[in-house]
């Protein structure tokens, strides 16, 4: 499924899409970006989440990004989490299904958290906040993940300069019935809107223009 959205780049004049890919089998890798756990003797955490909107990619795109290969901090290149078929999506937007008792929340986090961890090894901007959709069976929630920085003193499992929080939950709205329905198209538009006026920006900016040598 995609959704479409007039852009005009200097890159690219032809329009843009977003698309929704199902990930629900895509794991975290290198595994070294896995999140450790305070509780399991820092156990390295991983774990795959169902769903994210990225940016539809131009084959000129996909072609700069590949050739840079030798050029990225990680091996396997990637300009995200994974090292598989989604390689080089930007993926701007992360989302969680569970029909049961067991909190979303806690998968998204781990992913977020590798995301996090890639973007601060390959030098891409940490500012940028991650929404992230909790789906609880008919309720759907909206968080907003963003990294802060955290002094010597603070620093958390690994060395890390940095630590990741959530802002939320924002109610979406439900499935049960019409207006909540007509609720989550606004929201979905919304992150949409803002995958295109904050995130493509500094996509096209601070991932591509290095790999294009600009």
């Amino acid at each position: 499924m995609k959704l479409q959205q007039p852009v005009s780049r200097n890159f690219e004049q032809k329009k843009r899409k977003v698309e929704i890919l199902n990930i629900s089998t895509v794991s975290i890798s290198p595994h070294s970006l896995c999140p450790t756990s305070l509780v399991d003797v820092f156990a390295p955490l991983d774990k795959t989440i169902d769903f994210a909107l990225a940016l539809e990619l131009s084959e000129d795109e996909k072609r700069i990004l590949q050739a840079a290969g030798h050029q990225y901090h990680m091996q396997p290149p990637s300009i995200n989490q994974t090292v598989n078929w989604t390689s080089w999506a930007p993926m701007f937007a992360d989302c969680e299904v569970k029909i049961d008792q067991r909190d979303p929340l806690i998968q998204l986090a781990t992913w977020i958290a590798a995301h996090f961890e890639k973007r601060t090894i390959e030098g891409y901007p940490t500012e940028v906040p991650v929404p992230a959709i909790a789906i609880y069976g008919d309720l759907w929630h909206l968080w907003i993940a963003y990294c802060i920085k955290v002094s010597a003193k603070e620093k958390q499992p690994g060395g890390k300069a940095y630590r990741v929080q959530f802002l939320g939950p924002i109610p979406m709205g439900s499935t049960e019935d019409v207006e909540g329905v007509f609720r989550i198209l606004y929201f979905l538009k919304k992150l949409v809107k803002w995958g295109f006026d904050v995130y493509e920006p500094r996509y096209l900016k601070k991932v591509l223009a290095r790999y294009q040598g600009k």
